[in-house]
This record gives C-alpha cells, structure tokens and sequence, in this order.
C-alpha cells in the first residue's frame, strides 16, 4: 500500500485526452472535487482521501472515506478513471470495517456505477455522484 496518496497535485497536471467520436474523456477533477462537494451539500466530512496511480498517472483510482463518528463503519465512495481507454469510469459506494487490529477491511457495496468513456458518460457519471452520495445516506 505505499504507492496510495493523499495528493491530488500529481493528478490535476495530467492533460485530458481530445475528445473523438467514440471518445469522451471524464477528467479526473471530476471525480475527485464533484464527489468531495456533493457529500459537504449535504453536510458529511471526507475523513480520508486516497489515491492510486498507473502509467504515470493515465489510470487513477481513489477512494473517500466518510467520517461516521457513531460506529466502527465508516461509508466509503470509491472511483477509477483512465485517460488511455484501459478503464471505465466506475463509482461504488459501500462501508469500510475494520475487522481486527491487523487491519483486515471488508466492503459492503450499496450503489456501482459503470461506463464506458462514450456518449453521456460524464452526464451519466454526475447524475450517479448525487446516487452514490444518496445511497450513503440511506446506508448509514
């Protein structure tokens, strides 16, 4: 796990690929501030933010934590995107437990999103942001 961060820095520098036909690029600031905005709207606190990079930061995953300070289970959004056509753009919320000391998580799954960089797709990927952030509130 020492390749995860908590700097979006890196990210925010890579360039957008040029839209095409067939292509719709969903840049990576979409994932990670319209996620981090739709969740304070309605009044949550991102407890910890991380991210993952691949070939140089084309293929980024992440992952935001929501602070639940009644319980041990803790919502979580997690997302990927590419900028090179090697993953869709996919958003899925669930709860992260911590199981026992050793750090053992497990992951329940209330809401997936995933598609294809074609068509609506970032259209479609907003409109399920305010899903996923909804099914939080309905899990937890």
């Amino acid at each position: 796990m020492k390749n995860w961060q908590s700097n979006t820095d890196f990210l925010r520098t890579i360039p957008l690929p040029e839209q095409t036909a067939t292509y719709k690029p969903v840049p990576h600031a979409v994932f990670l501030d319209e996620i981090k905005d739709e969740l304070y709207k309605r009044g949550h606190s991102v407890k910890t933010e991380r991210y993952l990079t691949a070939n140089n930061g084309l293929i980024m995953t992440g992952n935001f934590t929501v602070d639940n300070p009644d319980s041990h289970i803790n919502p979580a959004i997690f997302f990927t995107n590419s900028y090179n056509k090697m993953r869709k753009a996919e958003l899925m919320t669930g709860a992260i437990v911590l199981v026992c000391s050793n750090g053992l998580i497990r992951q329940e799954v209330a809401h997936r999103f995933s598609k294809k960089h074609s068509g609506t797709v970032l259209e479609d990927l907003r409109n399920n942001i305010v899903l996923a952030v909804e099914s939080v509130e309905e899990e937890f």
